[in-house]
């Protein structure tokens, strides 16, 4: 998983507002998994209650929906070094949405329960995520602020 460190500093830079400690990143890494999805995998399904977080390290997702009549609509695509998961993390509903691997994807897959751990031990968030992310503000024992 090192070798993924780099990357994963580069993409905290564009969600946070200050350095995260190289040791809290290493210990997001020793929680997480990488997963390769081949193109037309679908990751993640409408109606899923996963509590996966997804680190786009190399490739493209399109996350899209079903209407009501069956037609297929495309609401965003995601590219390398990007965070997705389903709804079910923040509102506790089943996913709306399904996301589909483009391309042959590599993420970094980190259980909710297991990286929220890791947050509350570490980080101290900004008073927007506290009122966002109740479940997830307490006091840390590092200061970053999370956007």
């Amino acid at each position: 998983m090192q070798q993924y460190l780099e990357q994963i500093q580069a993409i905290m830079r564009n969600y946070t507002k200050a350095p995260v400690p190289v040791s809290a990143l290493e210990e997001l890494l020793s929680i997480s998994a990488t997963r390769v999805f081949s193109k037309g995998d679908l990751i993640i399904a409408a109606g899923e209650e996963s509590s996966i977080l997804y680190i786009l390290l190399r490739g493209l997702v399109r996350k899209f929906y079903l209407d009501a009549t069956g037609n297929d609509i495309t609401h965003m695509f995601l590219r390398e070094n990007t965070f997705f998961s389903t709804d079910f993390i923040m509102i506790q509903r089943p996913s709306l949405c399904c996301f589909e691997a483009v391309e042959e994807c590599l993420t970094l897959t980190i259980c909710n329960h297991r990286s929220q751990t890791t947050v509350r031990n570490r980080v101290e968030m900004s008073p927007n995520s506290r009122k966002r992310c109740p479940e997830i503000a307490g006091a840390g024992r590092g200061v970053i602020y999370l956007p």
